[in-house]
């Protein structure tokens, strides 16, 4: 995880003599006034809603009340869409939506006056802006938000990902729906505490995620924002591998001679013998710990943390 920006409070430095005694401990009040200022964002606020007439309806949402008056504002997307875009203005950060006429217009923005940084939903019309919004609704949630604040400090404001969870069976796959923009390239990525490995990129994309219990196939479709989960059969994929080779061989026996014939005949039936044997072997079970991934973008913004289970 890309680590948080800090926003420290500059203290003043302590002159003191060689023979002064040492000051006393600071007191609780100082030293959490000495913390980081990062913060949660809270998706909510920028929750919006639609008139009768099919308009946004116009809403204002502080984000939070910080400790000294606001100097600027960052806003970062991410991956952004075409259809968006972001515009420095006098206190405040744009965000501008393209409309299906080829027009633009204000959707919303981000607002600070005094201490207090505030979200704000413009009036556009939901059916002239609905790609906008769709936009919108997914980036503002996981957002970089940098509050730069009148004492020199920084206040980040992150979204933490959405929780999400997928079970799985053997030898079937599953597709949980990622809240990202299409087009938003994101990566699987362990959470600390895992026994799971993740392995290196295949050449199709997917990752192999293993543990002692199980192995798993994830693949993440940047198209269709939507991460495929698939827990192969390892005996159902051998007894394959060999009824393959046995189409193989027949065909082969069909072109030699008669004596070449009786010698592929008993590989075939010493491969028929080692499929009824691998068919009664047991299936892996259950696996007892779920693996938890998030699904991070290159900056390393987290999307959505997934929970992996199985039945």
């Amino acid at each position: 995880m890309i680590s948080a920006i800090a926003c420290f409070l500059a203290m003043a430095p302590v002159l003191q003599s060689p023979a002064a005694p040492s000051p006393p401990a600071a007191p609780p009040a100082a030293e959490a006034a000495s913390s980081p200022c990062d913060r949660a964002l809270d998706p909510s606020v920028f929750a919006r809603e639609i008139d009768g007439m099919r308009d946004v309806r116009p809403a204002r949402r502080d984000l939070a009340r910080l400790q000294s008056p606001v100097a600027s504002v960052e806003l970062d997307l991410g991956s952004g869409a075409d259809s968006l875009e972001v515009r420095r203005g006098n206190r405040t950060v744009e965000l501008l939506g393209r409309d299906s006429k080829g027009g633009s217009a204000v959707i919303g923005a981000l607002e600070w006056e005094g201490a207090v940084l505030s979200w704000r939903w413009h009036r556009v019309s939901a059916g002239l802006f609905a790609d906008a919004l769709r936009d919108a609704d997914a980036l503002l949630r996981t957002a970089w938000i940098t509050a730069r604040l009148s004492d020199g400090s920084a206040c980040a404001f992150r979204s933490p990902p959405a929780e999400l969870s997928v079970t799985v069976k053997l030898a079937a796959t599953q597709r949980v729906r990622i809240p990202a923009s299409p087009g938003t390239r994101l990566e699987p990525a362990l959470v600390e505490g895992n026994e799971w490995q993740l392995g290196d990129p295949s050449q199709v994309g997917a990752r192999w995620l293993a543990s002692p219990e199980a192995g798993l196939w994830l693949t993440y479709d940047a198209k269709t924002a939507h991460l495929k989960v698939e827990w192969p059969d390892p005996v159902a994929q051998q007894v394959q591998a060999m009824r393959a080779k046995i189409a193989e061989l027949r065909k082969e026996a069909a072109r030699r001679s008669d004596t070449d014939r009786r010698f592929i005949e008993a590989e075939i039936a010493a491969n028929e013998r080692e499929i009824k044997s691998a068919e009664a072997t047991a299936r892996p079970g259950p696996f007892e710990k779920p693996a938890v991934i998030e699904l991070r973008d290159p900056k390393g913004r987290a999307y959505a943390r997934v929970t992996i289970q199985s039945r």
